[in-house]
């Protein structure tokens, strides 16, 4: 039995994926968490064998929950489901020791068959994304990410001198450094850039999301709907046996319309 737990704070698809998990015979859901914190410790508390966890979070990311597992040496594998079809998020999440990276556009049945994998120590990641990621490496630092980071959510140079305790020279050298490396005209652009490349990871906690990610989650629902209604049937036909083996009648009420 692979035992799990769902990290998802889009409440519609944290219920979608359990449901769907739930109806494999070998797949065993201990729990679910809207954010990150609540994930840490619901993994503490269970120890689950894999934890299927998001990106973007509240309180902890996917990428930040699985350096502190590694961090504390935890027996639990990460596979990560998201809509960030980007190599920069691939490369962060293959660094901190993840070992399945899919796509919720993915067809459904894939994630059964990568949580398979990965209880194996198996690798479960799209192929064309794991290329991409080694096609262009992140010519950033981390220091120059996280300065480009605060940039790019409107901070001034000295406020982020202040908050990552730098010199406001040190700043500017920094945000000049994204600038040349990235070859566009500003911080703005560069900060855009980036994250297009998903090389700015820890995006901002509770952000809404946009109506093209939520599109990305149609195939999950669909699978979810066919799944269930594949489950009613069964449930109905065992209650039709079981009727007939007590004897009593197990014909459809008649219609009391004319």
């Amino acid at each position: 039995m692979i035992r799990i737990v769902l990290a998802e704070d889009q409440a519609m698809v944290r219920g979608a994926l359990s449901a769907l998990l739930g109806l494999e015979t070998d797949i065993e859901v201990l729990g679910s968490a809207a954010d990150g914190e609540a994930a840490w410790r619901m993994l503490q508390q269970l120890q689950p064998d894999i934890l299927v966890t998001d990106i973007e979070m509240p309180g902890l990311s996917g990428l930040e929950l699985a350096q502190r597992i590694a961090r504390h040496q935890l027996p639990i594998r990460v596979v990560i489901v998201t809509t960030f079809a980007r190599a920069g998020f691939l490369r962060r999440a293959l660094e901190a020791g993840v070992l399945g990276y899919l796509l919720k556009d993915a067809p459904a049945e894939h994630l059964a068959d990568a949580l398979r994998k990965v209880k194996q120590g198996i690798r479960a990641i799209d192929p064309q994304l794991a290329l991409d990621a080694w096609s262009q490496a992140d010519p950033l630092t981390d220091r120059e990410r996280r300065v480009l980071r605060l940039a790019g959510e409107g901070r001034t140079a000295s406020e982020i001198a202040e908050q990552l305790g730098l010199s406001h020279g040190t700043v500017r050298n920094y945000l000049s450094e994204c600038i040349g490396k990235l070859g566009v005209a500003n911080r703005i652009e560069a900060y855009r850039l980036a994250r297009q490349k998903g090389w700015l990871w820890a995006l901002k906690k509770g952000g809404r999301r946009s109506l093209n990610a939520i599109n990305h989650l149609r195939p999950l629902f669909g699978a979810f709907a066919m799944a269930w209604t594949r489950s009613r049937r069964t449930h109905r036909w065992n209650r039709a046996g079981v009727c007939a083996e007590m004897g009593g009648s197990c014909s459809p009420p008649r219609s009391t319309m004319g």
